[in-house]
This record gives structure tokens, sequence and C-alpha cells, in this order.
């Protein structure tokens, strides 16, 4: 019996390796289908790791020279700011000068037109003494027939004899010599 039992364990073996054999074949199959599968997924997955690794390293390389530029700029910015400093303290030394001496010059100027006004006080009345008995000289006389005069129309009026009747004559008066009478 061991026999015949060896037999149907045989004769099921053909069977089972057949089986076996199918099993082994789908198996490969869905396997080797799961293996493509993979495959194009890992392939999608690595294209698109390296696209986006491109983009960050042209990202990165852009920022870095951004930096660098920038960096640049800076020193370049330093470098005129501490020229324009430079300028300007130059500028500013030479404007202190220039006022130093211009207020050298004034003083001096004004030194010495204090210095005739002391120095020759005789000269300057000299020449007013002739021009003004001249110009008094009919003022005086013919004043008290002129005021009366002058009331009624406008007429002569005498020079100033002081510093304040020139001031107060050289002021604008408020009148006009195109005026009519009410009556005309």
């Amino acid at each position: 019996m061991s026999g015949g039992g060896r037999n149907r364990a045989a004769g099921q073996n053909p069977l089972a390796n057949i089986l076996r054999a199918q099993g082994i074949e789908t198996a490969r199959a869905a396997a080797n289908e799961l293996l493509e599968k993979a495959r194009l997924e890992a392939h999608d997955i690595s294209d698109t790791a390296s696209r986006e690794a491109e983009q960050l390293l042209a990202t990165a390389a852009a920022d870095a020279q951004a930096v660098e530029d920038l960096e640049t700029a800076r020193a370049a910015a330093t470098e005129l700011l501490k020229n324009a400093r430079a300028e300007a303290q130059g500028i500013a030394e030479t404007a202190r000068r220039e006022a130093e001496e211009l207020l050298a010059a004034a003083k001096a100027e004004a030194a010495l037109q204090h210095e005739p006004e002391f120095a020759q006080p005789e000269p300057d009345p000299e020449p007013e003494p002739p021009a003004q008995p001249e110009v008094e000289a009919p003022a005086t006389e013919p004043e008290p027939a002129t005021r009366p005069a002058s009331a009624s129309t406008p007429g002569f009026t005498p020079p100033p004899t002081s510093l304040e009747d020139l001031a107060a004559a050289s002021r604008p008066t408020k009148f006009s010599m195109g005026q009519r009478p009410k009556g005309a």
C-alpha cells in the first residue's frame, strides 16, 4: 500500500506541479508587472526630483549672485559715501575760509569807511555850506510869502536842513499832481 499511496501522491504531484507552474508564471507575471510599475514610478520620482533639484540650484545660484551684487553695491555705496563726506568736508573748509576772508575784508572796509569820517571831518562840511546858502537864501526870504501860496496850490518846498528832515522828505507822500479843484 505504501507503493500505491506513492502513486497517488505522485499522480497528484503532476497536477500540483502544473498548478504550481501556472501559479509561478502568474506570480512572475504579476511580479514583473509590479516591478515595471515600480520602475516607472521610480523614474517619474527621479525626474521630478531632478527638475526640483535643478530649480533649487538655479534659485540658489541666483540668490548667490544677488548677494554678490548686493555686496558689490554696498561696497560702492560705502565708497561713494566716504567720497561724499570727504568732498563735503572740503567744501565746508573752503566755505569757512572764504567766509573768514569776506568777514576780514568787510571789517577792513568798514574800518576804512569810518576812518575818513574821523580823519577828514572838514572836507564834508565845506561843500555843503556853499550849496545850502544858495538854496536856503532864496528859501528863507520868500518863505513867508510861499507858505500861504503853498496852502492853496502845491509849490516850492525848501530843502531839508537836518538828517531827520531829509528822511521825512524822502518818504512818499499821498498827493497827486493832477488833482483838480472840486468847483472846476
